[in-house]
C-alpha cells in the first residue's frame, strides 16, 4: 500500500526555517524551525504583515534599510516568478513579542521562492532564511567555538552544527559571487581589472569585450592582448597609475581598435579612468579600469562646432555677398541724384541696379528655397522632363560666366531618349547651379564637360571640370548647408554654401542621388546626377512637363492705389506703373488708405503687408467689406513669401500675392489680365 505524501506534515518537521506569505506578504503559516529561531509564538504572526510583524528597531535606522532589501527581494520573486536571494544583512528582530523594546541582531541570507496556484500566478511566497549569526560572532571573536552558542540567549542545542556553518556559507559566498558577477557584467561602462607591473588581465566584463573585439583576455597583459591598443596613449597612463599610485582620468582619448571580424581598423572615444589597488601592506598590486565609449557624443559634438563654425562663416560671407550689390546700388542712385544724365546714362546706370537687385534677390531665394526644402515645404510641378531640355536651359543660363572666363564647354549627349519624371525648373536650378560652382571654381580658361547617358532604369547627368579639386574632407562636407570650398580673400568666387545643400534636396525629392568625386586639390572635381528613367507606359500617364510661355501684353490704363509705408519703395512702384501708363495714388498710412479708397475707388489695390497701424491683410478685410471698393482686385506686394504668408494673404482677401522686389513681368502679366475684363 502506497502511503499518500503529508507535504503538511513535511513543513512543520523541516530542519530549514520556513515562513509562507500571500503576494501582499502577510503571513499565512510559519513551520516549528522558523518559530524557533526568532522564538515567537505563531499566534503572534499569523495574518500580521511581514513588516508588523517584525518592525523596525527604532534606535537603529540602519535595519530600516535592510527590511527594504528583503521587501524587494520578496516583491521580486512574485513579479518575476523565479526564487530570488538575498545578500547577506544584518536584521534586528524583536525577542519574546513584537511589542517589546528589545531588538537582538541577526544575520541571515534568505531565498524568497514563488509557489504557482491552479490558475497559473503566483498565489504564496516561501522566505526562506538561513541564520548565519554565529559565523559572523566567530569572524569577530577567533577564539570562540564555532559550534557554540549565539550568546546568553541561546544554549548549544540552538546554534547550527559546523557542517551546516560551512553549507550556509558556501551558499552565501556563492550567490555573493553570482550577485557581484551578474553587476559588473551588467554594468554599462566597461570595467576591467588587472594585475601587477605587465597589467595582466584579472578580470574583464561584457562591455570590455565587446569594445575590444576580444573574448581571451584573462591571463594574458594588456600588451600582449590588445597591442593595438596599448601602443597608443593608454598604456602610458596605466603605467602612471601602477607606478605612482595616482589616479589617472583621461577625456575623449582618440583609440584606434582593429575588428576581431572582418580585421577594420575602428576608431573610437572615450572617457577612462585608472584607479590603482592596494595589498594589505599598502603596495600597488594592480589597477581597475573603467570607462565609457563616447564616440557617438564626440562625433555629435564635434559636428555641432563644425555646423556653428559654418554658420558663422556664412553669415560673414552673407554680409560681404549682400554689400557687393549694395556698392553700385548706392553709387547708382547716387549720380542719379547729383548729377543730370543723358538717356543712354540713365538706362546704363537702370541696367546697373536692375542687374544688382536680380543679384540680390537670387540670394534671398537661394535662402529661402533651403528654408522651405529643410521644413519640408517644396511641392514639385511634376510632369515627363527631357533631360536633354534641361541641359539646354542650364547651358543656357551659365553661358554668360563661361564666356566672361573663357571656359571651353564640351557637351556629350546621349542619343537615347532622356525622361524623367520631375519639375523641369527646379531640375533646371539643380544643373545651373552644379555648372555655375564648376564655371567659379575653374581658372580662366579652363575646361568643363557636361554629359548624358541613360540605362534601363536610371538617366545619369555628370559635369566634370579641371579646376582647383576638393580635400576629401571637403569631398565629405560638399553637400552640407553653408558648406565652402576654399577661396581667395576677396570671395570672387564666393557663394553662401547653400546652392549644392540645395541641390542634395531637390535631386532627394526627384527620388535620384548626387555624389560628388575630386582626386585632390588641384585636379579638377566631377557632379554626378542620377534620376529615375521614365519607362513608354509611365510617358503616356504623365502629362509633359515642358509649358508654352507667352510675354505678357501692355495692360489698358488702369486706376491703381498703391498702400506701403515705406516711401521710397510706393514712390518707385508708382513711377514705374505711371511709366505702364496706369493711374495712380499712393498712400502711406492703413488707416487713411481705407478713407482714400472710397472716394479714388480705385480698381486695383497693390498694399504692403507689414503696415504700423494695421497690417495688410486687416487692411484687405475692410476694403472687401466697404461697398466701393468690394470689386476692386487687391495685390498683396510684400518682403514675405513663405507659402503660410500666401494662405493668410489670400484668406483675408488678396487675389494675388507678389514678392519684393516685384518681379516687372510678373506684375505686367497681372495687370493685363485684370485690363482685359
Amino acid at each position: 500500500m502506497t502511503t499518500k505524501p503529508d507535504y503538511e506534515s513535511l513543513f512543520r518537521a523541516s530542519p530549514y526555517p520556513s515562513l509562507v506569505l500571500d503576494t501582499t506578504l502577510t503571513i499565512l503559516d510559519a513551520n516549528h524551525a522558523y518559530l524557533k529561531v526568532v522564538d515567537r509564538p505563531a499566534q503572534e504572526l499569523l495574518g500580521k504583515s511581514h513588516f508588523d510583524a517584525f518592525p523596525d528597531n527604532p534606535t537603529d535606522p540602519s535595519s530600516t534599510t535592510n527590511s527594504k532589501q528583503v521587501k524587494s527581494s520578496m516583491e521580486r520573486a512574485i513579479a518575476s516568478g523565479k526564487p530570488d536571494i538575498t545578500p547577506v544583512l544584518r536584521y534586528a528582530i524583536p525577542v519574546g513579542g513584537s511589542d517589546t523594546a528589545e531588538f537582538v541582531d541577526r544575520y541571515w541570507n534568505a531565498v524568497h521562492t514563488p509557489v504557482f496556484g491552479d490558475n497559473g500566478k503566483v498565489a504564496i511566497v516561501v522566505h526562506n532564511p538561513i541564520d548565519v549569526t554565529s559565523l559572523y560572532i566567530f569572524n569577530r571573536n577567533s577564539k570562540a567555538d564555532p559550534e557554540g552558542s549565539y550568546g546568553d540567549e541561546e544554549s548549544s542545542e540552538n546554534a547550527l552544527s559546523r557542517a551546516q556553518l560551512h553549507e550556509a556559507m558556501t551558499r552565501v559566498l556563492k550567490d555573493e559571487r553570482s550577485h557581484l558577477r551578474n553587476l559588473f557584467n551588467q554594468s554599462p561602462g566597461f570595467v576591467a581589472v588587472t594585475m601587477g607591473p605587465d597589467h595582466v588581465f584579472e578580470m574583464v566584463n561584457n562591455a570590455y569585450e565587446k569594445l575590444v573585439g576580444r573574448c581571451e583576455l584573462l591571463g594574458k597583459s594588456a600588451l600582449e592582448a590588445i597591442p593595438e591598443l596599448f601602443d597608443q596613449r593608454l598604456k602610458a597612463g596605466l603605467d602612471s597609475a601602477y607606478e605612482t599610485g595616482r589616479p589617472w582620468v583621461g577625456h575623449g582619448i582618440k583609440v584606434d581598435i582593429r575588428s576581431k571580424d572582418d580585421g577594420n581598423v575602428v576608431e573610437h572615444y572615450i572617457d577612462l579612468l585608472y584607479q590603482p589597488f592596494y595589498s594589505p601592506d599598502n603596495k600597488v598590486v594592480g589597477v581597475f579600469a573603467q570607462g565609457h565609449d563616447v564616440t557617438e557624443a564626440y562625433k555629435a559634438s564635434i559636428a555641432l562646432q563644425d555646423a556653428d563654425r559654418r554658420k558663422d562663416e556664412f553669415l560673414a560671407m552673407l554680409a560681404h555677398e549682400l554689400r557687393n550689390p549694395l556698392a553700385p546700388i548706392g553709387a547708382a542712385a547716387e549720380l542719379l541724384q547729383r548729377v543730370k544724365l543723358d538717356e543712354d546714362r540713365v538706362k546704363k546706370t537702370s541696367a546697373v541696379i536692375g542687374r544688382q537687385v536680380k543679384h540680390m534677390t537670387g540670394l534671398i531665394d537661394d535662402m529661402l528655397d533651403v528654408s522651405r526644402v529643410t521644413r519640408g515645404l517644396i511641392e514639385l510641378e511634376s510632369g515627363v522632363v527631357d533631360i536633354h531640355q534641361v541641359v539646354s536651359e542650364s547651358v543656357e543660363q551659365v553661358s554668360p560666366l563661361i564666356r566672361s572666363r573663357r571656359h571651353e564647354l564640351t557637351l556629350r549627349l546621349a542619343s537615347q531618349t532622356a525622361l524623367v519624371q520631375g519639375d523641369k525648373k527646379r531640375l533646371v536650378q539643380v544643373l545651373a547651379n552644379i555648372l555655375n560652382n564648376a564655371a567659379k571654381y575653374t581658372t580662366e580658361g579652363g575646361h568643363l564637360v557636361l554629359c548624358t547617358s541613360v540605362e534601363d532604369q536610371q538617366v545619369l547627368i555628370e559635369v566634370t571640370d579641371d579646376g582647383i579639386g576638393m580635400t576629401p574632407q571637403t569631398v565629405t562636407h560638399a553637400f552640407d548647408l553653408f558648406a565652402q570650398a576654399e577661396r581667395s580673400s576677396d570671395r570672387s568666387s564666393g557663394g553662401l554654401g547653400l546652392g549644392l545643400a540645395l541641390v542634395k534636396s531637390l535631386i532627394g525629392l526627384h527620388s535620384g542621388d548626387v555624389i560628388c568625386k575630386s582626386k585632390g586639390l588641384g585636379q579638377g572635381s566631377t557632379f554626378s546626377i542620377y534620376l529615375p528613367r521614365l519607362g513608354k507606359s509611365e510617358q503616356a500617364a504623365l502629362s509633359t512637363g515642358s509649358e508654352n510661355v507667352t510675354q505678357p501684353v501692355p495692360a489698358a490704363s488702369l486706376k491703381i492705389l498703391v498702400v506701403d509705408d515705406n516711401i521710397d519703395a510706393a514712390e518707385m512702384l508708382k513711377l514705374l506703373l505711371e511709366a505702364m501708363g496706369h493711374e495712380v495714388l499712393v498712400e502711406y498710412g492703413a488707416l487713411r488708405a481705407l478713407e482714400q479708397a472710397k472716394r479714388y475707388t480705385p480698381q486695383v489695390c497693390l498694399i504692403d503687408i507689414g503696415l504700423p497701424e494695421i497690417d495688410g491683410n486687416e487692411v484687405a478685410r475692410r476694403l472687401r467689406k466697404q461697398s466701393e471698393n468690394a470689386t476692386a482686385v487687391l495685390i498683396a506686394v510684400t518682403g514675405y513669401g513663405h507659402d503660410s504668408d500666401r494662405v493668410s494673404s489670400l484668406a483675408a482677401g488678396f487675389d494675388h500675392h507678389l514678392v519684393k522686389p516685384v518681379d516687372t513681368s510678373a506684375l505686367t502679366s497681372v495687370l493685363s489680365e485684370i485690363g482685359k475684363h
